[in-house]
């Protein structure tokens, strides 16, 4: 399963470290505002505009799922993200 995990919050940093195995490849993505976190998977940074948008991202990597584990504040980024994934038909969680 690829699971990309939406982060910029300490608990986004856990449960990456946590969801760390065989099974699971997570790619970690934070808005470029926080630094960089010392993870053990792959760290995305500044946003999916560069990627073509959120949509082309998951499209292009073959992302399976989404854990979106943003800070509360960042609504426009969780509202997008549920929107994207419904549509694809794609696993959606948000941490709360």
């Amino acid at each position: 399963m690829k699971l990309l995990l939406l982060g910029g919050t300490a608990d986004a940093r856990r449960l990456a470290k946590g969801l760390q195995r065989d099974d699971i490849e997570v790619i970690y993505s934070v808005a470029g505002l926080v630094r960089l976190p010392d993870v053990d998977c792959q760290v995305i940074s500044g946003g999916f505009t560069q990627y073509g948008g959120l949509r082309t991202y998951i499209e292009q990597q073959s992302i399976d799922a989404v854990l979106d584990a943003t800070h509360p504040y960042a609504q426009n980024m969780t509202e997008m993200a549920w929107a994207i994934t419904r549509e694809m038909n794609l696993p959606y969680w948000r941490f709360h």
